[in-house]
């Protein structure tokens, strides 16, 4: 979409982060569970650097057990298509697109609870809890992977954490 972004290793420390400067941070998903024996963590003290966070799958799981929240094994694992439907008018990423859609789910777990501040926006048949946000500190999750193209409005979203929410600029290129 236009904005320079880097891959970095989960093992960087807050102090790291912030000397970057970044304008928004993104949680990978993965097939991890946040319970297993060398689950991918990030720095606590992350959360604390007032800097927009999209957590993406596992990246949403990680998000809601480090802040509080309740992860728990999902009774129905999901690979493949899901229908979310939109519960909150003010959902900020899905802003503009309808309140029911289809994306692309993949995980065994999934948050029960949100954490403290947090409100659920989207639901599913197997994943009550399919995206959540806690707009103060500029924290959202999505349980599906916006990332791919079968998820109907990915781009969309993916849009709406870079520009609305890290007021990033579409002003980078391959070329650059």
């Amino acid at each position: 979409i236009g904005v320079y972004s880097e891959l970095k290793s989960h093992k960087l420390s807050a102090s790291e982060i912030k000397a970057m400067n970044p304008k928004g941070i993104i949680f990978s998903g993965g097939p991890n569970s946040v319970y297993e024996a060398g689950a991918l963590k990030v720095d606590p003290d992350v959360f604390k650097l007032g800097i927009p966070i999209l957590g993406i799958c596992y990246g949403m799981q990680l998000m809601a057990y480090d802040l509080g929240g309740v992860v728990e094994k999902a009774d129905n694992s999901e690979y493949g298509h899901a229908d979310i439907t939109v519960t909150s008018d003010n959902a900020t990423l899905f802003a503009g697109t309808p309140k029911t859609q289809t994306v692309w789910m993949s995980h065994g777990d999934l948050v029960n609870e949100v954490p403290a501040g947090f409100e659920a926006v989207a639901t599913s048949k197997n994943c009550p809890i399919s995206a959540m946000q806690d707009t103060k500190r500029n924290f959202y999750g999505i349980q599906f992977h916006a990332e791919v193209r079968n998820t109907q409005y990915g781009n969309q979203i993916l849009k709406h954490f870079a520009f609305d929410v890290c007021h990033a600029k579409a002003n980078w290129t391959m070329d650059d």
